[in-house]
């Protein structure tokens, strides 16, 4: 969607974005060159999505390197530019929670909304408590109900034991119709839900 804000705030988000990514791109760049930091045999840099996206796990989690929140993110911006749908999930988190980006919701829900278009389950369960909450999105109690259905119905867990929160302030009818565009949802192949 089109911001409304020319030269405004948005604007000057994207703006410290791009500077906050070329910041850690050229840091991790440094860092590889200099460290003799080599991924795999051959010393190149990760290309597929799925190599790019478990290096942001391991920058993340710390597995084998020192946590580092920045290159994590620069790590899944690649595969999530890729189309890797747990890529895209997990920008999706670091932009909720401010690591390693600057905090923006309404970022967070984008790339949310581009995993759980893929079927990604954790990014459907996401979008539930995004809609529900009013983070990024305007609350929408119906949505938070048919994104967190569907996570159900792809075997979430957590998705399960939070719909019931929202149910209990939901009509017959608002529920209903989560259930409709549930099955409008799927029946897209989760596009344009």
């Amino acid at each position: 969607s089109r911001s409304l804000m020319c030269g405004g705030v948005s604007d000057k988000l994207t703006a410290l974005n791009y500077d906050l990514t070329m910041r850690v791109y050229l840091s991790l760049l440094l860092f590889i060159f200099t460290s003799g930091f080599s991924f795999g045999q051959s010393g190149e840099l990760p290309t597929s999505a799925f190599d790019q996206f478990n290096l942001g796990v391991q920058y993340e989690k710390g597995f084998g390197v020192s946590t580092n929140y920045e290159f994590a993110a620069v790590w899944y911006a690649k595969a999530a530019g890729q189309g890797n749908a747990n890529a895209q999930n997990n920008l999706g988190a670091m932009y909720e929670y401010g690591r390693g980006v600057v905090e923006n919701d309404t970022t967070a829900v984008k790339w949310y909304t581009k995993a759980a278009e893929q079927g990604n389950k954790a990014a459907q369960n996401n979008l539930g408590f995004m809609y529900a909450t009013g983070k990024g999105v305007i609350a929408n109690k119906v949505k938070a109900y048919m994104w967190w259905n569907l996570a159900i119905l792809n075997g979430s867990a957590d998705a399960k034991n939070k719909q019931p929160s929202i149910s209990k302030r939901m009509t017959k009818e608002q529920i209903a119709k989560a259930h409709d565009l549930s099955e409008q949802c799927l029946a897209n192949s989760y596009k344009d839900c």
